[in-house]
């Protein structure tokens, strides 16, 4: 998945996430960082209480914001990371993603985006020029083009990624938690992958 970088620039080409990764659930706060080259990822977790991210679209998502920014630096100060930029993971009832179908899309990365936010107008219910907006190219040829978009409130996205800043660290990549978990899977079979998880 392309990387969320910001509301108004939500794709990067090269796709390259810092090793870092920080996700965001309402039972806590999740850090994961590779110490060095050929070396196992360390982990740390740091829970929150009830009620602290109640995660959607609508509304603000941070209730009490002081609590996850605290939670965000504790966790990440465990697992020593070598950068201040990470990759921030999002529960995934605040992104909505779409599988869309062109004709064909631009060659420039920054011609596709304005495209992506046309298309999805009258898919989402919130305005789509403020929002966060990523894809990746799944397929592209002379019979078709398939692409995988995602977007989120410009709103909700300022929330988290603002809590990451204020603990210190730069947001270099966001993503969705079932996407980012994709990342584990290595098969050229098709494969069924389900995310479940307990929001209330």
């Amino acid at each position: 998945m392309t990387s969320i970088l910001s509301k108004g620039k939500f794709g990067s080409a090269s796709g390259a996430r810092p090793p870092v990764a920080v996700e965001l659930s309402p039972q806590g706060v999740l850090a994961a960082a590779t110490p060095g080259p050929g070396q196992p990822p360390v982990y740390a977790f740091e829970p929150l209480p009830q009620g602290v991210i109640v995660p959607g679209i609508g509304e603000e998502n941070l209730r009490a914001p002081e609590i996850v920014v605290n939670a965000i630096r504790t966790a990440l100060e465990q697992v020593s990371p070598r950068t201040h930029a990470v990759t921030l993971v999002l529960p995934d009832t605040v992104v909505r993603v779409f599988v869309l179908d062109f004709d064909s899309l631009p060659s420039k990365a920054a011609e596709v985006v304005p495209v992506i936010r046309f298309r999805l107008r009258k898919m989402v219910p919130f305005d789509v020029e403020q929002a966060g907006v990523s894809y990746q190219v799944l397929v592209e040829n002379k019979t078709e083009c398939k692409a995988l978009a995602a977007v989120l409130p410009g709103a909700i996205l300022a929330e988290y990624e603002g809590a990451v800043r204020t603990a210190g660290y730069e947001p270099g990549a966001v993503l969705p938690t079932s996407l980012a978990s994709l990342g584990v899977i290595d098969s050229d079979e098709p494969v069924l992958a389900a995310n479940l998880a307990r929001w209330r």
